[in-house]
């Protein structure tokens, strides 16, 4: 049996209080083992943490290492240097339940820290511990995350090797294709424009057009491809643009810059800017 199922204890117990991480509600009469935890010693519980651990003692199946993903890349030869654990299967399995019972934990601590306002600087040191344990709980999962990811990873980028060379390929294709089609267009949009003065012109001469006219054709009957003529805006000098055709955007990373140069003091005014004090944390998890 696992840890994976399970909530986190707390790193100092007592045999009065609940060993869940957070929970303040006294322990019960019974301790169960601490085998799920991997712990020698009997660990104090609430009856609800108590409940939880019953019931994943009694579902909890035998530990079978699974070989499923490890045989689908064996059985396709093109990925065989991809290195999967014969245990992936059972460890995602076990990595997703941790992650999705630990949500409510946070659910509850985000709860239980709604209007709380810290008085004096021992409250701070609390919240403060608090926050590294958050930190630390939050690194986990990434952790754990990443152990059942990366063979997943692995696999996709080792597809993404070997079909890279054959999509560059056709898109290449496809482009000179692209180039070609756009420049017949535009090249029979001028024929045809070129046709059509010649047809005025006739008309107007009172000569027949219809054979001139004749020869015009169009490229909306390709097949499975439409051709629109638009009209694109080749800059040249941005500075003779009028000012609707301007945009005008802060250049934030030379205002932190700005900022940062007052070493902490308050940064002299600029204008259309406010300067708002913060305090950024750097937190480490225990």
């Amino acid at each position: 049996m696992t840890t994976a199922a399970l909530f986190t204890l707390k790193k100092k117990r007592t045999a009065t209080q609940c060993s869940a991480l957070r929970c303040l509600d006294p322990a019960c009469d019974y301790a169960p083992p601490g085998e799920p935890w991997q712990l020698p010693e009997d660990v104090p519980l609430c009856n609800k943490h108590l409940g939880q651990v019953l019931t994943h003692l009694e579902s909890g199946a035998p530990e079978q290492p699974s070989t499923a993903l490890a045989v689908v890349v064996e059985q396709v030869p093109i990925l065989a240097d991809v290195q999967v654990p014969a245990t992936w299967v059972q460890r995602a399995s076990e990595v997703l339940v941790e992650i999705q019972q630990s949500e409510q934990e946070a659910v509850d601590t985000v709860a239980a820290l709604a209007g709380v306002e810290v008085q004096n600087h021992a409250e701070l040191v609390q919240v403060n511990d608090y926050l590294r344990d958050a930190k630390t709980r939050r690194n986990r999962i990434k952790a754990i995350e990443a152990e059942v990811l990366d063979p997943l990873k692995q696999i996709l980028k080792r597809i993404g090797e070997l079909t890279a060379p054959a999509k560059k390929a056709w898109e290449l294709a496809e482009g000179t294709l692209r180039g070609i089609v756009t420049q017949a267009a535009l090249a029979e949009a001028e024929r045809n424009r070129q046709l059509a003065e010649q047809a005025a012109a006739a008309h107007a001469a009172g000569e027949d057009a219809a054979t001139v006219v004749g020869r015009m054709t169009t490229s909306t009957d390709l097949q499975g491809t439409t051709v629109t003529f638009v009209w694109a805006a080749v800059v040249d000098d941005v500075s003779q643009l009028p000012e609707v055709y301007v945009e005008r955007r802060p250049n934030v990373q030379k205002l932190k810059e700005y900022a940062a140069s007052f070493q902490g003091r308050e940064p002299a005014p600029l204008p259309g800017v406010s300067f708002i004090k913060d305090a950024p944390l750097r937190v480490r998890g225990k």
